[in-house]
């Protein structure tokens, strides 16, 4: 497969080098949201408005969102992950973030 760069637009133009020399530490402060989060701490709940590209269909159900995955571990249709990993013991699991 060929791969041709674009000779438009450089990579430091997309990304600030501030920024991707700091992902780790942003990586770090992600995971210490997500663990307040998860150990009980509330969040300021999202506002949303109306974009000009809206349709006036009804938003999908947070159910649906919630339990449709790809994730066949626990079984082959799509909701059967979310009705058979109820009991899965995911804890003392621990999340490294690594590399160089």
């Amino acid at each position: 497969m060929l791969i041709l760069k674009s000779p438009l637009m450089r990579y430091s133009e997309v990304t600030p080098r501030e920024d991707y020399l700091n992902r780790r530490r942003f990586m770090s402060a992600t995971a210490a949201g997500l663990l307040l989060t998860a150990s009980g701490a509330s969040a300021a709940k999202l506002s949303a408005t109306k974009s000009p590209l809206s349709t006036s269909e009804p938003p999908t159900p947070l159910r649906d969102i919630t339990h449709y995955n790809n994730y066949y571990e626990f079984g082959t249709d799509k909701q059967d992950p979310a009705k058979n990993s109820g009991s899965f013991p995911t804890s003392p699991w621990q999340v490294t973030v690594g590399g160089l």
